[in-house]
């Protein structure tokens, strides 16, 4: 099996896994105007034939997930196909799972099939780059910091693309900077979700009507990142912080197929006195939990325009805004 056949079934895949989604949003209850109700995701029942269809293609994916493993034997590929050979694995075991369950949820199916489709993700990317290197000089052999390299560079420009497009809706992110002001949490939470986006993450939103247990989710699965970012416009209390020092361990549970998982909570606040006392800030120090005020937004959107900001730069911004306990 050639790269180019790799690409072929990984293609294939990624067309099934977002089926089983497609079947999985199908069922999502009626959105409702009563705001931030829902704490997790509604369950769901599926019907017994679409069920049994994502556990005929969930097996199928397994089938050809193992086939790129034998393919890509090679120790250097380990670390890429390792994610995908365990999520397809624990995506099908779910499946079978609630199919034998008196009292299914199905909508649990949603975390496994958005972990199976980053990983598979990393893997295509990695598989191109490869395969790109090879088509140029093909009796080259790459060492693996030579590919870690050339997959930065290829982040790089993703980045770039990215802020490029948003540039033409929003020149010289005037608009992103100008939201920082507002009152407004919805605003808040969507521009925190487009100036992660901008700086390289994949990202989510929890919408309030179908809401999660954040606001923000950030995802960098070539280095392995989660952040997990609560948005308020007013102070932070020692409630608000042991809400986000437990999703930290959950988040942790998550993502735990991945071999070098690190989560960063993180506590964004645009209100001119942050904490609301003493004990809100011990809290964030004795947990670990960063908190960004406005002018960390803006420096982050000034580093951003620069060009000076990426998911690993962002991760070490954070860390220094942990607050310092006095203890």
């Amino acid at each position: 099996m050639s790269f180019d056949l790799v690409l072929d079934h990984i293609t294939s895949i990624k067309k099934d896994v977002n089926y089983i989604r497609t079947v999985l949003d199908d069922h999502l209850p009626e959105r409702s105007n009563s705001g931030r109700a829902w704490v997790t995701l509604p369950s769901f029942v599926l019907e017994q034939n679409e069920r049994d269809q994502i556990i005929e293609i969930s097996e199928s994916i397994v089938t050809r997930v193992s086939e790129i493993v034998s393919e890509l034997k090679d120790e250097s590929w380990e670390r890429y196909t390792k994610n995908p050979h365990q999520s397809s694995q624990k995506l099908y075991s779910l499946a079978l799972q609630l199919n034998n369950d008196q009292y299914p949820d199905d909508a649990s199916l949603f975390q496994p099939s958005w972990d199976f489709l980053n990983s598979i993700n990393v893997l295509e990317t990695t598989i191109k780059v490869t395969n790109a290197m090879n088509k140029g000089t093909s009796q080259k052999k790459y060492s693996e910091n030579q590919l870690n390299a050339s997959i930065n560079e290829l982040e790089k420009k993703k980045r770039e693309t990215r802020l490029k497009a948003y540039n033409k809706l929003d020149n010289g992110l005037k608009k992103l900077q100008g939201n920082i002001e507002s009152q407004n949490s919805n605003v808040l939470d969507k521009t925190t979700d487009k100036l992660l986006y901008v700086l390289g993450f994949d990202t989510e939103i929890y919408d309030p009507e179908i809401a999660g247990n954040i606001d923000v989710i950030a995802l960098d699965t070539i280095h392995e990142i989660v952040c997990i970012c609560e948005n308020t416009t007013g102070k932070l209390s020692k409630k608000k912080v042991d809400q986000i020092a437990g999703r930290k361990s959950e988040y942790e549970k998550e993502y735990n197929s991945w071999k070098n998982v690190k989560v960063y909570p993180i506590l964004i606040c645009t209100a001119e006195d942050i904490f609301a006392d003493d004990l809100a800030k011990r809290e964030c120090a004795l947990n670990g939990i960063s908190v960004l005020n406005k002018k960390d937004l803006e420096d982050l959107i000034k580093n951003v325009k620069k060009g000076k900001m990426s998911p690993t730069l962002f991760v070490e911004y954070v860390k220094k805004r942990i607050p310092k306990s006095k203890v």
